[in-house]
């Protein structure tokens, strides 16, 4: 954790921001007295790409063997169709 003083905090504000950004807890003191935490907020995580599962269905059971997707069973079975 880096140690701050709200003098530095006003003046090197775009040096800051890059510490957060970087994922760095930042102590903020006045007169040698911590008086404030600044903690980076965490970022969204970037959602997985699906893979595609029919296409591998396919390429173990060839075309005939998928007729029915899953979505479509789910919705037989909950009385959607």
């Amino acid at each position: 954790m880096k140690t701050i003083t709200v003098r530095q905090l006003r003046h090197e504000w775009p040096q800051i921001c890059l510490w957060l950004k970087s994922g760095l807890e930042i102590q903020v003191t006045e007169r040698g007295q911590p008086i404030t935490l600044l903690v980076p907020v965490s970022r969204k995580k970037k959602k997985a790409d699906r893979p595609d599962f029919m296409a591998r269905l396919e390429a173990i059971y060839g075309q005939s063997a998928c007729a029915t997707t899953g979505t479509d069973l789910v919705a037989y079975d909950r009385g959607e169709v």
